[in-house]
């Protein structure tokens, strides 16, 4: 062994070649061994500066926003289909607007529907014509068209389609924030905060919170609706017919009066027109006929 070394001792290059190497190992474990030290301690004072409440209060807050407070989505309808609102516009001519009115409303009942709205007028003078706003479940929407269609002649058909599936992910997104930041308030307010300053202000950032919350929730219960009900704009157009009644709204005595006032208010536009060029005349007939003499004298 001692020959060893003295023989080792004899290459100065070989020795300093070792001492480099092992000072480089030193180095480097020397390093790990402060980077764990640091990593523990900023775990122990992460655990420290989260009181339990709070760490309760946020684990509960993750909960109810993927729970989305109640307002889950089903998987295999929202999140895995496109949303899309449909509504289709049809105009019918049917032979009798009463009875098909009547099978309308049958069929709406019969496909689980609802009427919207409906309104009425006069269309000739034993006739009614009908315009509706239905709402008909979108998975049955193309047989209710179908249906429609069999009741008289279609006159006119369209149909539109919008994709809000983007516009229902961005705000399902902006619901779990908030329900996030209104359970840290809620958290705050019961565990971290004594001043009354402090509490009347988390208390009034809660009610924004709050009212942000309601206002998104019923934006995409408004979504969800008109996802899962299509709107269909019906009109019912009587058929035309050669009709031997005079009109409802028509009298003799409402055509006279209607053609002496007529008359009256012709006569009065008639007047108007020549009390004007009377007036306007007092001023421009001396001009013309200083105009025409004057004239005539550079003439002769």
């Amino acid at each position: 062994m001692h020959a060893f070394f003295k023989n080792f001792t004899k290459k100065p290059i070989v020795l300093i070649g070792v001492i480099l190497v092992l000072v480089v190992v030193g180095t480097a474990l020397f390093d790990r061994s402060s980077a764990i030290k640091d990593e523990e301690m900023f775990d122990s004072i992460s655990a420290s500066d989260t009181p339990p409440t709070r760490q309760k209060a946020i684990a509960v807050a993750s909960r109810e926003a993927m729970s989305l407070s109640g307002l889950s989505i089903p998987q295999d309808q929202y999140q895995h289909d496109r949303m899309i609102v449909r509504n289709t516009n049809l105009d019918l001519e049917v032979t009798n607007s009463d009875t098909a009115k009547a099978q309308v409303e049958q069929l709406v009942t019969r496909f689980s529907g609802l009427v919207k709205s409906m309104s009425a007028h006069i269309f000739q003078a034993e006739s009614m014509q009908y315009r509706y706003a239905l709402k008909i479940p979108s998975d049955q929407l193309q047989s209710f068209i179908t249906q429609l269609q069999s009741l008289g002649t279609t006159l006119s058909i369209s149909s539109s389609s919008t994709d809000i599936t983007e516009a229902f992910e961005d705000t399902e997104g902006r619901l779990k924030n908030l329900y996030l930041r209104r359970n840290r308030l809620r958290a705050m307010l019961e565990t971290e905060t004594k001043k009354l300053n402090d509490i009347l202000a988390i208390d009034r950032e809660l009610n924004t919170v709050q009212n942000n919350i309601e206002q998104y929730e019923r934006t995409q219960k408004r979504r969800r609706h008109d996802v899962d009900y299509s709107t269909v704009n019906l009109t019912l157009i009587p058929k035309i017919t050669i009709s031997s009644k005079q009109p409802a709204q028509w009298s003799l005595e409402k055509s006279w009066t209607r053609a002496v006032n007529n008359l009256i208010s012709a006569s009065k536009q008639l007047i108007d027109i020549l009390l004007s060029i009377i007036v306007y005349g007092i001023f421009w007939i001396p001009i013309l006929m200083i105009g025409w003499w004057l004239f005539g004298v550079k003439k002769q």
